[in-house]
């Protein structure tokens, strides 16, 4: 009767013990690769190659996004247009 609980020769606790690990592992390995990518802001690699628009002038964002097909010829050249006018100094009055 003592016995019983131990199942065949006592190697119950062996195999429950494989099982819980085959849960909890996977479980807390999970937990921590998504602590450490929700952390560097996801999985998004072109993010992560390019600067942070911070460090980039507003010339390089139009290039940018032309390059990338956001904006056609005429909005890029008028931009362009837009920012060296902006940065010509005004005349004082």
């Amino acid at each position: 009767m003592w016995g019983w609980h131990d199942g065949p020769h006592g190697w119950a606790w062996f195999w429950m013990a494989f099982m819980m690990a085959l849960v909890w592992i996977p479980l807390i390995l999970g937990g921590i690769w998504f602590a450490l990518t929700a952390g560097r802001g996801g999985l998004r690699p072109a993010a992560r190659d390019e600067p942070r628009h911070a460090d980039v002038d507003a010339r390089e964002l139009a290039r940018r996004a032309y390059a990338r097909g956001e904006v056609d010829r005429d909005r890029f050249l008028q931009l362009m247009r837009d920012l060296e006018e902006s940065e010509r100094p005004r005349p004082a009055h």
